[in-house]
């Protein structure tokens, strides 16, 4: 006789003197179906728990002992996802589609197994598959099991609708990324869950679309978009400006980041429409890189400390924005403090130490720190750029510490400096009171003024004009006093 088949479907089959008798073809048939259904229940019992390694050999008992049926398969392809084992698990998917064409649950399992193995491709395929077969269905029920998962299209549509709100004036690279493993990975995954996962697919899409940029000196002979369109940088001749941007595009290659860009060759230069944008666009571009690699030619690296403040990279017109709006900087040969600088004039007198190529550069390398956008005119005179650029900053805000200066008047307005070397004198420092010497002075005013005339001012003083520019041509608010009365102040 045999052992007991819950026994056996307990994996405790070690029977030891067993008598051999003669069985009945009915009577093994009968006892096979028997066991079969013990092990198929127990190994449901096993899966629940998650004990895959027994499911699975319970599943395979009962393939062994009767015929097969999808279910089985069904049962140990999710025991072997379990398990981690995708080709595995895929077989027994395959098989399920081949004894039940007609049902969704094999083509979901390919799915997973294609998914868990890497194959996106494969596995978005199988998904389409599985949608497919639910909305043909002949059952309601099982047609309304769609509303359990998204369309392939839905997610790429909200993909689009990410990339294209995060990366407002960035360069993005939507083909590369549709190609890539990350896209579709992410494709395969969200279409499992019945609503977007808005907070990923955003996680997904900026970390794949981080980019590195590159603040520098132009010197020499710097390569440009037509020396390097098409091309691999690394196998350039390593020659002037080559070698530069092979080191900057290893350094952010090590750091991590598939994307780099540099002025000198991610511009073309001959389409005056992209130049414009690129020129009003900078400050946003370095504000978003993730990160901004400075190449300090002039610091070699045994140089002592404070070499990093004499590099000519200081005095460069372009590197001002550079290094105020990344918010991770890294110094190719010295890791430099972070200068946070809060209002016009301590801007201004930064830059006063800057130098441009172009006399023009100096107005438009500097409209992105103070959030203005200029028309790009390369031949106009220095002084138009400049007070451009400062009638801009004291149109939008209203702030005119900017005509703080000291030197020659521009023609474009006498109130503003010829040059923004005129900014480097010492700020015009107003005697500050203590607290208690404005109490003071509030107190001296009771008794004095009319609240009525008091308020009054206030309300003036509430709605007085912004500060602004009509014609070049400077508008100042003010209010104007009656004198009443001179005072001779002793001493």
């Amino acid at each position: 006789m045999k052992a007991s088949c819950l026994d056996w479907s307990n994996g405790k089959s070690g029977v030891s003197n067993v008598t051999q008798v003669a069985i009945s073809p009915a009577f093994h048939s009968d006892f096979a179906e028997k066991c079969s259904a013990l092990c198929f229940v127990n190994g449901d019992v096993a899966l629940a728990a998650s004990d895959y390694d027994r499911a699975i050999d319970l599943y395979l008992a009962v393939i062994d002992l009767t015929s097969t049926s999808d279910a089985i398969f069904s049962n140990r392809s999710k025991a072997k996802l379990g398990k981690t084992l995708w080709m595995e698990a895929l077989l027994d998917a395959q098989k399920v589609i081949q004894l039940n064409p007609s049902s969704h649950i094999g083509y979901k399992l390919e799915h997973a197994a294609f998914h868990g193995a890497q194959c996106y491709d494969e596995a978005i395929t199988a998904f389409r598959m599985m949608l497919s077969k639910l909305d043909n269905s002949p059952s309601t029920e099982t047609q309304k099991l769609c509303q359990q998962y998204l369309s392939p299209s839905k997610v790429d549509h909200a993909i689009r609708k990410v990339i294209d709100a995060q990366l407002d004036n960035a360069p993005p690279h939507i083909r590369a990324f549709k190609t890539s493993i990350e896209y579709k990975e992410l494709v395969s995954s969200t279409t499992m869950h019945p609503d977007l996962q808005m907070k990923r697919i955003k996680e997904v899409v900026a970390m794949f679309f981080c980019y590195a940029m590159l603040s520098h000196r132009w010197e020499g002979e710097e390569p440009l978009l037509q020396d390097v369109q098409g091309k691999v940088v690394y196998e350039l001749d390593p020659v002037g400006g080559i070698t530069k941007l092979q080191s900057f595009c290893k350094t952010a290659h090590d750091a991590g980041y598939r994307w780099a860009w540099s002025d000198t060759c991610c511009i073309n230069k001959s389409n005056n429409v992209e130049l414009q944008e690129s020129v009003n666009s900078m400050f946003i571009w370095y504000h978003h890189s993730a990160l901004t690699v400075v190449y300090l030619s002039d610091v070699p690296p045994s140089s002592k400390s404070g070499a990093l403040a004499k590099s000519a990279w200081n005095t460069c017109g372009w590197t001002v924005q550079e290094f105020l709006t990344p918010n991770i900087i890294l110094f190719i040969r010295r890791i430099g403090p972070f200068i946070e600088l809060e209002v016009t004039t301590e801007k201004l007198q930064w830059a006063s130490t800057c130098i441009t190529t172009l006399q023009e550069d100096i107005g438009y390398s500097l409209s992105g720190i103070f959030g203005v956008r200029l028309l790009v005119d390369y031949g106009e005179k220095k002084q138009n750029t400049l007070g451009r650029l400062l009638q801009e900053i004291i149109a939008q805000s209203g702030d005119i510490t900017a005509l703080d200066w000291v030197g020659w008047s521009s023609e474009f307005n006498s109130c503003l400096p010829a040059d923004i070397t005129s900014y480097k004198a010492p700020l015009c420092k107003l005697p500050s009171l203590s607290e208690d010497d404005i109490q003071s002075l509030v107190s001296s005013l009771r008794g004095v003024v009319a609240p009525e005339s008091a308020s009054k001012l206030y309300q003036t003083l509430d709605f007085l004009s912004a500060p602004r520019f009509m014609h070049r041509r400077l508008h100042l608010p003010c209010i104007v006093f009656p004198l009443t009365e001179a005072r001779c102040i002793p001493g």
